[in-house]
């Protein structure tokens, strides 16, 4: 505990003041404000403190002691959605709070190894510090939110109702049916003007399917053209989302023959020649041995998205090219991001080749953004913690 706010507003920074203040609360806390117990109701209470015990529970207790005490209570407070000793995420607990799509993407946010305090930070730039020209990247990418390839490729009424951004779930197209994936892909009788083609979209009313799942497991095995499919979904999402924010959009009875016109030009593009490859037999970069008394440290981690795992390795060899150390943790339950894992990983071999005792070291690896901020003396706000 750093500090503490009076009864009276006022921030206490000193050890001394700390303990001052949470001595005055407790004893207002504990001080009874109501008339003296009956000697005859005690009569009736068994004796469990003797005089001496009693003698040290009514001795006059010091600030320094009631701080020492409030520098133990980490520990015991009640269990928030991190867990402050395997420092992990408290998968149960996060699963309880939070729909299924928000309580995955909680859980792969990378926390810190020790007990920290928060930072504000600048996310749009490497060193997470502020620059005009990741602000003027910023600002150009919410101008152009349609062009931003990280926006969720479907995000319909019902679910953003889930997440309370809206109240209201119905179909911004039909207006009469709630948008659910299924509704605003397939359904939406406002789509008939799209899947006209009756050769390869004939089942559409024929065939019932329970969400787009379903409809996927039956195109694949029925054999029907996914990447027509895929094409004309994606086509229709774009519209839909480009005249709700009132930006020009191609009209619904255009979208079936610019879908064909895409695929058409997609599949010209394929027809490649072939080109004929030479080996200059001149690789990439090489490894090359450290001067005679160093050691070189190398360190990699890897993702897999999949089993939302992540694992790290490390080599420590010598001027011979001679392995001295290696080490690895192949099982992190935790997905993290690539320039995360680095980080990670140069934390492993670092601490790793400090507990072998190696103080002369040189320290490679192949994020480049990660070698610079290290070798940087200007400190790095990022949550990565360079």
């Amino acid at each position: 505990m750093d500090r503490i706010i009076d009864e009276d507003g006022v921030w206490r920074t000193s050890q001394e003041e700390v303990g001052e203040v949470m001595v005055k609360y407790y004893k207002s806390l504990f001080t009874s404000t109501e008339g003296s117990v009956p000697a005859s109701m005690l009569e009736c209470v068994p004796t469990m403190i003797n005089e001496e015990m009693n003698a040290v529970l009514c001795k006059d207790f010091k600030a320094c002691e009631v701080f020492s005490a409030l520098q133990q209570m980490a520990p015991l407070k009640a269990p928030g959605p991190d867990d402050p000793f395997t420092r992990k995420w408290n998968e149960e607990l996060i699963n309880g709070l939070f729909v299924e799509e928000d309580a995955e993407l909680i859980k792969t946010i990378p926390l810190s190894r020790t007990v920290t305090k928060d930072s504000l930070y600048w996310p749009y730039s490497t060193s997470s510090h502020y620059t005009c020209k990741s602000g003027y990247r910023f600002l150009k990418q919410e101008s152009e939110p349609q062009l931003n390839p990280q926006a969720p490729p479907i995000c319909d009424k019902q679910a953003l109702m889930r997440r309370k951004i809206v109240t209201y779930p119905i179909c911004v197209r039909c207006n009469s049916s709630v948008e659910e994936p299924e509704h605003a892909l397939w359904l939406c009788p406002e789509l008939d003007v799209v899947w006209t083609d009756r050769g390869a979209w004939d089942f559409r009313f024929e065939v019932e399917f329970m969400d787009v799942k379903e409809l996927l497991s039956w195109l694949i095995a029925e054999g029907k053209s996914l990447v027509l499919f895929a094409y004309t979904t994606w086509m229709v999402w774009n519209q839909r989302n480009k005249a709700r924010l009132n930006l020009q959009a191609v009209l619904l009875h255009q979208v079936a023959k610019q879908t064909k016109e895409m695929l058409a030009q997609y599949r010209a593009n394929l027809q490649i020649p072939d080109v004929q490859v030479i080996n200059s037999g001149s690789g990439g970069t090489r490894w090359s041995c450290p001067q005679a008394g160093l050691v070189k440290i190398n360190f990699d981690g890897a993702i897999f998205g999949e089993s939302s795992m992540s694992s790290i390795g490390v080599v420590i060899r010598d001027s011979n090219r001679v392995v001295l150390a290696s080490g690895s943790e192949k099982k992190i339950l935790q997905a993290y991001k690539a320039e995360e894992i680095e980080v990670l990983a140069a934390l492993k071999a670092l601490s790793f080749a400090f507990e072998l005792g190696f103080r002369s070291a040189i320290l490679e690896g192949d994020s480049l953004g990660l070698i610079q901020a290290l070798k940087s003396e200007e400190s790095s706000l990022s949550p990565t913690g360079l």
